[in-house]
């Protein structure tokens, strides 16, 4: 018979989770429309080999940076 131990370690293991979003939901913060949008800012072309690790590790640095107070703030953001 399964315990019921394991609903309470998913439950604990869901809260360092927390500061894990998505690709987009990092452009969105970061000001850009989508991902796509981020790697033509930084002059990556989408196709290539490693282009969405490289965009999303771009995206974190621009939001991390942010996380002192001025998040929302279109940090990176090509809108003028």
């Amino acid at each position: 018979m399964p315990n019921n131990k394991s609903s309470s370690s998913s439950s604990s293991s869901n809260q360092g989770n927390q500061s894990h979003r998505s690709t987009y939901s990092l452009a969105k913060e970061a000001g850009f429309d989508s991902p796509y949008h981020a790697g033509l800012s930084y002059g990556i072309k989408i196709y290539e080999d490693g282009a969405n690790t490289e965009i999303r590790t771009i995206l974190e640095a621009i939001t991390s940076a942010g996380d002192g107070g001025n998040s929302g703030s279109n940090h990176g953001s090509a809108k003028k």
